[in-house]
């Protein structure tokens, strides 16, 4: 019983510091008499974020950006491998669709360095492929040559499917 009287002190002080600090209960000391504004605090926040910006990367600007334009490689195609007129530096000579969910993209006027690909909008109530995938380089099924591939599959099985997407390529 000794030892239970001993700890309830102890128990009741933490209970009251936890009610303190969760209630956001807060002092200053005697000198403070201004309080930080909200601007304020944006202003300091934006300011400390700018220097640590600088630090890491001191070169960083958009200045130094190479461009700020469309990327430069991007196309729709259907599932059939055809390049629709929505397309810029990839035209039908590009596009190689030698198998089921494969394209192969070839004679691109720059070398792509990375990609990305989403399925285009299927018809109301169609079903099809819901994975995509884009890989720069080559393909076994691919030409000799060929700088990037598009694969359009189902998720479940992993079986290429033909399906229309979209493909935006830089360099």
């Amino acid at each position: 019983m000794k030892r239970l009287l001993v700890q309830v002190p102890a128990l009741g002080i933490a209970a009251i510091a936890l009610l303190v600090g969760l209630s956001g209960f807060a002092t200053a000391g005697p000198n403070a008499t201004t309080a930080v504004t909200p601007a304020q605090v944006r202003q300091i926040a934006k300011t400390v974020a700018n220097a640590q910006i600088t630090a890491r990367a001191p070169r960083l600007s958009v200045a130094t950006a190479r461009s700020a334009r469309a990327p430069g490689l991007y196309a729709q195609v259907s599932g059939g491998g055809v390049v629709s007129s929505n397309a810029s530096g990839i035209s039908q000579a590009n596009v190689i669709h030698p198998r089921e969910g494969i394209y192969c993209f070839t004679g691109l006027r720059n070398a792509p360095k990375g990609g990305v690909a989403v399925l285009d909008a299927l018809p109301p109530g169609a079903s099809g492929a819901d994975l995509i995938q884009v890989g720069i380089g080559t393909l076994a099924a691919c030409p000799a040559g060929t700088q990037a591939v598009v694969g359009t599959f189902t998720p479940v099985d992993g079986i290429l499917a033909n399906e229309p997407f979209l493909v935006m390529f830089w360099s």
